[in-house]
């Protein structure tokens, strides 16, 4: 009878305690191909198995490896996330009233089921938060790719508020079929749509480096979440109007005083004691300079003297003649 009693409390015992923890799993964790990784405060263990459930706990971390795919679906709601390769992803708090997740590098695809109490509240009972974005959701699918300098939103249906870290206040609503990019602590781009081939491409991808192919809007800016393009646009608007409203200024001629006798005759020049007298020109406009000194040589008396006619033949036969020219200075 005391053995039956001591089995009955032993028994008793084991199904608390697994009842106190099974009601501590916020999450269950499948593998669906290749490896992953589970760190439970601060011990590693690796899963290989495919198909493994392991169940999951606040604060857990999860690593998948390279061409690995797992599965994450929270109790008690229809919420799921799809881990792809080389992801690195955290369970920061899960309860009845929201969930806060965490994604610091990788690419992931996440399902949120709409509840009624959450939108009468106005509230995102769904947050993802990575280096430098957060994201805010009430109800949708959507796809989530981030590294170390930026992360990249696709909204498969519904719509996703997206904000930067750096300024929360600064969100973007991203809506069906359209994506937005926020890069280091800059704000969020605007939301613009993307073709089907491209949303598929991005969907099905393995990598975030797929969203390298996007052609992302500008920088909002402002709480109003106004981009940069948009803003320059109105300014150009206001510039032409306050044009028009402003009246050219009127310029105010200064009157002119009339010279007097003595401002109207031009008052001559003194002369300078020291200057040389003026230069005498020519006829023919040449400078006629004075003379400097009179060591100047004598003037050459060139007397002209007739010179007698040679006969050439003469001179040929006879080569002895000479022929003398007597200049006198």
């Amino acid at each position: 009878m005391k053995k039956l009693n001591v089995l009955l409390i032993l028994f008793a015992f084991l199904l608390n305690g697994n009842t106190a923890h099974s009601a501590s799993d916020v999450g269950m964790l499948v593998l669906e191909k290749g490896i992953l990784k589970l760190r439970r405060a601060g011990v590693d263990t690796i899963y290989r198995d495919i198909g493994q459930k392991i169940p999951l706990l606040n604060l857990d971390e999860v690593q998948t490896g390279k061409d690995s795919k797992a599965t994450i679906r929270l109790t008690d709601k229809n919420d799921s996330v799809e881990l792809l390769s080389q992801s690195f992803f955290k369970i920061d708090s899960v309860d009845k009233e929201e969930s806060s997740l965490s994604m610091s590098i990788g690419k992931a695809r996440f399902m949120v089921t709409k509840r009624s109490d959450s939108i009468r509240k106005g509230r995102k009972r769904f947050k993802v938060r990575t280096a430098n974005a957060i994201v805010g959701v009430k109800g949708t699918e959507f796809i989530l790719a981030t590294g170390a300098e930026e992360t990249n939103l696709l909204t498969i249906s519904g719509s996703v508020l997206f904000a930067s870290v750096s300024a929360p206040d600064v969100e973007v609503e991203v809506t069906q079929n359209q994506v937005s990019q926020i890069r280091q602590d800059a704000k969020p781009t605007a939301p613009v749509a993307v073709p089907p081939k491209l949303k598929d491409s991005i969907i099905n991808a393995d990598t975030p480096k797929v969203f390298k192919t996007v052609t992302f809007g500008a920088v909002v800016s402002g709480p109003a979440g106004k981009d940069e393009s948009k803003k320059k646009e109105e300014k150009k608007e206001q510039k032409p109007e306050e044009k028009k409203d402003q009246k050219p200024e009127e310029k105010k001629e200064e009157p002119k005083s009339e010279p007097t006798a003595s401002q109207s005759q031009p008052t001559p020049l003194p002369s300078k004691p020291d200057e040389p007298p003026p230069v005498d020109l020519g006829a023919e406009g040449d400078l006629l300079l004075p003379p400097e000194n009179d060591d100047l040589p004598p003037e050459i008396d060139v007397e002209t003297i007739e010179i007698p006619e040679i006969d050439v033949d003469e001179l040929i036969e006879d080569q002895d003649k000479e022929v003398q020219i007597k200049i006198t200075y």
